[in-house]
């Protein structure tokens, strides 16, 4: 899979800065008035089977599997739910209905912000899609939704979270994540990582590999501390 360039690559804390919410599910329904929200896992997700464009351009999303629970241990042998118990929608339906609207002509496509996981804590901002269309089909002997997605325009880059300089590649966090080992460089911690600048962006570092390193939320915030009373 290739992307285009101006995909860009953010921290799980930006994407959430950026909806709004913090984003703990893969599908959401009008969490913020303008748009809904899918997140894309860079793995299959267990039994769920995404698939991009070859540019990204069109994203065909499979919906999701009921709550796990004692009476549905096995979410991924079950029919995906459109409704719950009560006769209200899940969010399967409410993605479901409203493509149903579009496509009879009474109302506007769903715009949905779609973002599709790079690695641990690392995020493609894919951009703003429409939601264009949505059937149910059998897969494994079971009821799933399908979903497709095409895409409107990329996020502009001034309503992300950080402004542009400091910006990291996708391909440059893919990079410092492999050599670093998905490790903070100072401690191993694996948890709330973050890409810190060696040298900061504010006094010329740049967004290269060998300028950038990861560190935990403790040794990054320690930086940041010591930098402040330098």
């Amino acid at each position: 899979m290739t992307y285009a360039a101006d995909i860009p690559a953010i921290s799980f804390d930006e994407m959430c800065a950026e909806e709004g919410v913090y984003l703990q599910r893969g599908m959401y329904y009008r969490h913020r008035p303008d748009r809904s929200v899918v997140l894309i896992s860079s793995r299959d997700r267990s039994g769920y089977f995404d698939a991009c464009g070859q540019s990204g351009s069109m994203i065909l999303y499979q919906g999701h599997n009921a709550m796990r629970s004692k009476h549905v241990p096995y979410p991924d042998l079950v029919d995906q739910p459109e409704r719950t118990q009560s006769g209200a929608p899940t969010v399967n339906g409410h993605f479901v209905k409203a493509a149903s609207d579009y496509r009879a002509g009474a109302a506007a496509p769903e715009a949905v912000a779609i973002y599709k996981k790079l690695a641990s804590g690392v995020w493609l901002a894919m951009g703003l899609y429409w939601l264009v269309d949505a059937w149910d089909e059998t897969h494994r002997g079971r009821r799933v939704f399908k979903f497709k997605f095409l895409r409107d325009k990329p996020f502009p880059r001034t309503r992300l979270a950080n402004p542009a300089p400091r910006r990291i590649s996708a391909r440059v966090r893919a990079a410092v994540w492999n050599r670093d080992e998905g490790r903070c460089v100072i401690c191993g911690s694996g948890d709330q990582l973050h890409f810190d600048h060696i040298v900061p962006v504010a006094k010329g570092g740049a967004n290269t590999s060998a300028n950038i390193r990861l560190l935990c939320a403790r040794h990054n915030l320690l930086k940041s501390d010591h930098i402040a009373g330098a």
